[in-house]
């Protein structure tokens, strides 16, 4: 049999072994080669991009989907869609911080609807209204005053003249004597306090007031529009788009400027936080007591709802809480002219634009409120048209 023959070693037994084989663990070792840097797919400066040209093949597939499954009948809107458009006029009644927004504000309107015409009416008798232009005066030239003649004026002015003797406090004349206040009678204040509550009504609720906003910047083409409405206003043709109007007055004043050109396809009211619920404080029930809502004011908004009911317009309505929402609606249902003559168009419901901050209401602490929480709309009440025909007369089951 054979028999494997062991391969000889590297170098013979008890033999020493190579000097580069200790020196090798004190070598630094080779680096690596350097592997070439990948190449972002999205850099800083190329983010956005439609999906046909996306680098990653998801996105592309899914803008062959969109391509192929939903074809875009039209091309977007734009601006030059504008051409041959009504105009969109926006109401907005009883606007008070409303028309102290500057104006690029409501711009953005205009680019979620870029292809439409808007104007824009504030009107109420707490509008903000622009500052009245003061052109200053021209500076005028005054001479300078000869050193002489400054030492003259300055000497005269210290020095009494011969013809005005100085001045003593024996000429001044005696301070009035001080008077003494005259005795009340404590039981007349109590008699007229019994009779100040004899003659007063129930209690009504403070209702808060809130000044007048601060005048707003003149734009560059603001302009005067008293001759055209009549009432403190102000037109400023922001862009091309964009026109904002501010009315100084109520709206039954302006009524019969726009009555007759009211379109319910392209004009819109808005009302924020109105108060349709709350009492109002000039108007009361047959009792004499019982203040009515406001809504059912003549002097308020009683006057109004009616009007705009008749114009078929949308009409928004906001309130600051559940609470709010619920009053304004519940009021609905009381006032003459408009319980029964009007259909929903947006059910009573939290509004997803609303403010995300709770704030204390100004006209009572003890209320917290958010700006816009609820929205709801109506218009008044469309009316069906039946057409006759000849066989209604004849057959008894269609008489």
């Amino acid at each position: 049999m054979s028999r494997s023959v062991p391969e000889p070693l590297a170098f013979p037994p008890h033999a020493r072994p190579p000097a580069d084989i200790f020196f090798s663990f004190f070598r630094k070792p080779e680096p690596a080669p350097t592997k070439p840097e990948p190449v972002p797919v999205l850099a800083q400066d190329n983010l956005f991009h439609p999906f046909s040209k996306s680098p990653f093949p998801m996105l592309q597939a899914r803008g062959e989907a969109i391509k192929r499954i939903a074809p875009c009948p039209g091309a977007p809107e734009t601006a030059e869609a504008q051409v041959g458009k009504p105009q969109v006029r926006i109401f907005i009644l009883g606007a008070r911080a409303e028309s102290s927004l500057p104006v690029h504000v409501w711009e953005q309107l205009c680019l979620l609807f870029p292809a439409a015409q808007l104007h824009i009416f504030f009107i109420g008798p707490q509008v903000s209204l622009p500052k009245p232009e003061t052109p200053k005066p021209p500076a005028q030239f005054q001479p300078p005053i000869p050193p002489t003649d400054q030492a003259t004026q300055a000497a005269g002015a210290t020095s009494p003249t011969p013809d005005m003797p100085p001045t003593s406090d024996a000429s001044q004349p005696p301070a009035p004597e001080a008077t003494v206040p005259a005795k009340i009678d404590p039981d007349t204040v109590h008699q007229n306090k019994i009779a100040e509550l004899q003659n007063r009504k129930e209690y009504l609720p403070n209702v808060f007031k809130p000044p007048p906003p601060m005048p707003i910047d003149r734009q560059k083409y603001t302009r005067n529009a008293v001759n055209r409405y009549g009432v403190p206003s102000y037109t400023t043709p922001y862009t091309k788009e964009l026109t904002v109007t501010g009315l100084r007055t109520n709206y039954l004043d302006v009524h019969h400027l726009f009555s007759e050109s009211l379109d319910p396809y392209s004009d819109v009211f808005f009302f924020f936080s109105p108060g349709f619920g709350f009492p109002s404080e000039n108007s009361f029930a047959e009792d004499g007591i019982t203040p009515l809502p406001q809504i059912a004011s003549p002097t308020e908004w009683g006057s109004v709802l009616p009007l705009l009911l008749e114009s078929k317009c949308p009409i928004f309505v906001t309130g600051f809480s559940p609470a709010d929402v619920e009053r304004d609606v519940r009021s609905l249902s009381e006032a003459p002219d408009v319980a029964g003559q009007f259909e929903w168009v947006v059910m009573p419901g939290p509004n997803t634009f609303s403010s995300e901050k709770w704030e204390i209401s100004d006209f009572d602490p003890r209320v917290m409120i958010k700006a816009n929480w609820g929205i709801w709309a109506i218009r008044g009440r469309s009316k069906d048209i039946q057409e006759r025909s000849m066989l209604d007369g004849l057959l008894p089951w269609r008489q």
